[in-house]
């Protein structure tokens, strides 16, 4: 055999491996694609299920506040005792 067909043979080879790669390739992207579409949507209703449990929790006020300085005295006084 010649040099000159063993390199044509050698082209030939590289050429089939490199569609091989490049299809390999489009199908880990594919399937990439598709997993994070799963996770996004995944982390999606996670969060809406976390913010639904977080409206029903309501919120509590942080700050009391009395109608009248008496109420405030005495509760402070309580709460020191």
């Amino acid at each position: 055999m010649s040099i000159e067909k063993v390199l044509e043979k050698v082209d030939a080879i590289e050429a089939g491996q490199d569609a091989k790669i490049a299809e390999a390739k489009l199908a880990v992207e594919a399937v990439i694609a598709e997993k994070v579409d799963a996770v996004k949507t995944e982390t999606q209703e996670k969060l809406a299920a976390v913010e639904a449990k977080l409206s029903e929790i309501g919120s509590t006020p942080t700050i009391k506040t009395y109608k009248t300085i008496s109420a405030e005295v005495n509760r402070s006084v309580k709460a020191t005792t």
